[in-house]
């Protein structure tokens, strides 16, 4: 399947070109709608959100006072868990994101849709 830039390179018609341009920002907004219905699933809260998001990250910041991760490649480690912690929180915010941005998109692209589709329905008589 075409990506709406490589459409629009190839001359597909505006509606086509802005058809798959909604069909991707559709894509997105199912993600985010995703990450939203995980949020709330008890077991993600339990287990992601609680066990790991939380528990884990104290764990790791209390883990690094310890005389037992005292040497320079324990402590690297323990750095790398907390920013693993970190990055999956910005993956999730990025996709939330990401889908209220292509919200937007949807709505002004039905618009633009119905007016490209009126203009080639003109160009045809």
């Amino acid at each position: 399947m075409l990506t709406p830039e490589e459409a629009a390179r190839a001359g597909a018609p505006d509606s086509q070109v802005i058809e798959l341009t909604m069909e991707s920002a559709k894509a997105k907004v199912d993600k985010a709608m995703a990450v939203e219905r995980l949020r709330k699933n008890p077991d993600f809260i339990n287990l992601i959100t609680e066990g790991y998001l939380r528990d884990e990250a104290v764990r790791l910041v209390q883990s690094k006072s310890l005389e037992m991760n005292r040497l320079p490649q324990d402590q690297e480690s323990i750095n790398t868990d907390i920013m693993a912690i970190g990055s999956f929180i910005n993956y999730l915010n990025t996709i939330v994101q990401h889908g209220e941005m292509a919200q937007g998109a949807i709505e002004q692209a039905t618009e633009e849709f119905e007016m490209a589709l009126a203009e080639e329905a003109g160009e045809g008589n």
